[in-house]
């Protein structure tokens, strides 16, 4: 599987890294692009890749080019995935996929209509460490699931995209989306109640937010994230026997489980192969192979279903990015 990366940034270089150390699986970086050819020219030669582009459209009309990685910023995401569902290329697009669940919805049914593969980058949901978690929890060990804490934050707000309203900064579509999909994973029913609060920069960003979703049966979740702290980046599932805490919801390397009087009854320690990012490329490289239009570990309705809970959560919080569509018209 030869694969294109749009968007040569942090993940961009992680993503080439990552491919570097797959080409005994079959995974090949074959082309990069950046509108600054000189740019795309050093890339192509500091991570091996056959060919650089000055434009994404020019990467994506490729032949060669099995499937497309999007990195660029979440504004840009609905352009380049749609260049790509046009003309009948792949695409893994880094999440958020989109900005909002009506753009997500347009994507998803074009890539029903031109039956061609899209799926996102959340590369949680592709990990063995969910399954692993999964498995823990309907042994039924812990009890039943009453509550979910998770938190996400780091000290990022001195990084542009951050501050910047265009490109979809703020903490929520950066950060918050991954305590999201850590709650989501394990609980599958949609929240009953949401209540969300931020504390904005100067020009109307969310800098650090509280999330409180609850769920039929008495679940409830309190889900945080901040771009100017740090945390323990934990997620605690409780139960009414006891609780599993997971070391980091961004890419789980030990989980423990607990008996209601905290004693500690296991540790499993998580081994990776490459960095945890193989793991969305393997699975969009079997769905290719199968002639599947979506990953089976993060489909198409789990998407719209995820763009649904943050356009609710980002008007609790009303935050509006430039590029919103009339905010008036969101799903209620």
């Amino acid at each position: 599987m030869n694969i294109g990366i749009i968007g040569l940034g942090r993940m961009g270089s992680t993503m080439a890294e990552t491919i570097n150390r797959l080409n005994d699986k079959g995974i090949y970086l074959y082309a990069v692009a950046s509108t600054n050819l000189q740019k795309a020219e050093v890339f192509k030669e500091k991570y091996h890749a056959q060919i650089a582009c000055s434009s994404g459209l020019t990467l994506i009309k490729h032949q060669e080019v099995d499937l497309v990685y999007i990195a660029t910023p979440h504004a840009y995401h609905q352009e380049y995935v749609e260049l790509a569902l046009n003309n009948l290329k792949p695409v893994l697009c880094e999440k958020p996929f989109t900005t909002d669940y009506e753009r997500a919805q347009k994507l998803l049914s074009l890539s029903k209509r031109n039956k061609t593969f899209v799926a996102e980058a959340m590369w949680t949901r592709y990990m063995p460490s969910r399954k692993i978690i999964s498995e823990i929890l309907s042994s039924g060990v812990i009890g039943d699931i009453k509550m979910i804490r998770a938190d996400l934050s780091y000290a990022i707000e001195f990084k542009d995209r951050m501050l910047d309203p265009k490109r979809g900064g703020g903490a929520f579509l950066d950060l918050g989306v991954y305590p999201i999909h850590f709650v989501s994973m394990f609980i599958p029913d949609d929240p009953i109640k949401i209540e969300a609060s931020c504390v904005t920069t100067d020009n109307h960003l969310d800098e650090s937010d509280v999330i409180t979703l609850v769920y039929p049966n008495n679940i409830i979740a309190s889900i945080s994230c901040s771009m100017n702290s740090f945390s323990d980046k934990k997620g605690i599932i409780q139960g009414t026997k006891g609780y599993v805490e997971v070391d980091n919801i961004n890419n789980p390397l030990e989980i423990k489980v607990f008996l209601h009087n905290n004693e500690l009854i296991k540790t499993i320690n998580i081994q990776e192969e490459v960095n945890g990012y193989e793991y969305e490329l393997f699975a969009c490289k079997e769905a290719l192979e199968k002639g599947l239009l979506e990953s089976p570990l993060l489909p198409h309705f789990e998407i719209l279903r995820m763009h649904k809970l943050y356009d609710l959560i980002r008007n609790k919080m009303n935050i509006v990015y430039p590029f919103d569509s009339d905010r008036t018209n969101i799903i209620k």
